[in-house]
């Protein structure tokens, strides 16, 4: 709340900053008894500028909370994020095994697996896109992951749609190689994300210079001496 006290002492006006037009209106009134009423035209004008500077403000305040609260929601998505990965590769692994004749009876859980499949990356897709919000991503490997994680929700959506469907017997042939490109599409999601997190050499820092040589990276400098430690 904002509280105005008048020249004299005495309690002016109290208007609550979630109510920004009645705050410039509570100003305006303010201004007019206090002691820029001298010189009424300068008062007036003056008065109008602040109320609208401090209406727009808190305004602009109450805009931030609500995004604050998304900006809270959307960093739940380096946590959810592990759901579809590990559900990804139990799902391919029953597709592979529900292929054989022993493990024939697994084929039963199939559905439910690309139920929560597609469940799970639509949410941790949808905090994605609220985490992006923050605008602290940019980059290739910022468009490359959020590009792959759209894929990776609406082609888990898709076959799971078919699995669950009363025609599923016709696409059978489809769900086993469609659950191993989910996990490539998620592989490559993850490496653009984890490029977003620790940097793009990551991985591949402490590796072999072969390795790093087929990468493009040069060789690690070897240090001698405290004196040549900062380039």
């Amino acid at each position: 709340e904002l509280l105005l006290l008048r020249p004299d002492g005495y309690i002016g006006f109290r208007c609550k900053a979630s109510e920004p037009h009645a705050l410039g209106a509570r100003l305006h009134e303010w201004f007019a008894l206090c002691s820029l009423k001298a010189r009424p035209a300068n008062a007036a004008l003056t008065a109008a500028r602040l109320a609208d500077i401090l209406g727009a403000v808190a305004e602009l305040a109450h805009r931030n909370c609500r995004m604050d609260f998304v900006y809270f929601l959307g960093r739940f998505h380096v946590l959810v994020l592990h759901l579809p990965v590990g559900i990804i590769v139990a799902l391919c692994v029953l597709e592979l095994l529900s292929r054989k004749g022993r493990y024939r009876y697994l084929v039963a859980a199939s559905p439910y697996l690309w139920g929560a499949t597609a469940l799970t990356a639509l949410v941790t897709v949808l905090l994605g896109f609220l985490h992006f919000t923050e605008g602290s991503f940019t980059g290739p490997s910022a468009d490359q992951h959020r590009f792959f994680g759209t894929v990776v929700a609406v082609v888990a959506t898709g076959v799971a749609l078919l699995r669950v469907s009363s025609f599923s017997s016709a696409y059978k042939p489809l769900f086993m190689p469609a659950s191993l490109v989910l996990l490539v599409l998620v592989s490559i999601t993850g490496h653009y994300g984890g490029n977003l997190t620790h940097g793009s050499t990551y991985l591949l820092e402490y590796a072999p210079q072969p390795l790093r040589s087929l990468a493009g990276l040069a060789p690690r400098r070897t240090i001698t001496s405290v004196s040549t430690a900062d380039p």
